[in-house]
């Protein structure tokens, strides 16, 4: 039994080392702006878990909308969140300044410019 038991916890321990590192708050805002290109698809809103890019409560106003909205119409909330755009094109990311304002919350300014318009 305990040769079981000592397998089990050397087994589990691989699995824990074996994740990948996560992203720290820059890396996952200049992530979620790399989407942001004439070549690449918007991100997806609806993702949730560790995968998710907006936090639970847009999660809710976005849902709400798509709930409020009749099938063929538009509902009130009818651009991007992120980029603040409806048609981003090229949006050329500038800086991102993180500010963590505690251990599990951070501010980020996003600076961006739309290469179109340069």
């Amino acid at each position: 039994m305990k040769i079981i038991l000592l397998f089990l916890a050397a087994l589990a321990s691989f699995t824990v080392h074996a994740q990948p590192p996560s992203q720290t708050v820059e890396q996952t805002v200049r992530h979620i702006y790399q989407n942001y290109k004439s070549d690449a698809t918007a991100p997806y809103f609806g993702e949730t878990g560790e995968r998710a890019i907006t936090s639970a409560r847009i999660q809710q106003a976005l849902t709400l909308n798509d709930n409020l909205t009749l099938p063929g119409n538009i509902g009130w909330l009818d651009y991007d969140p992120v980029c603040d755009c409806q048609d981003f094109g090229d949006l050329v990311l500038e800086s991102v300044a993180i500010t963590q304002t505690d251990a599990d919350h951070a501010d980020a300014i996003v600076r961006f410019s739309y290469l179109s318009r340069r």
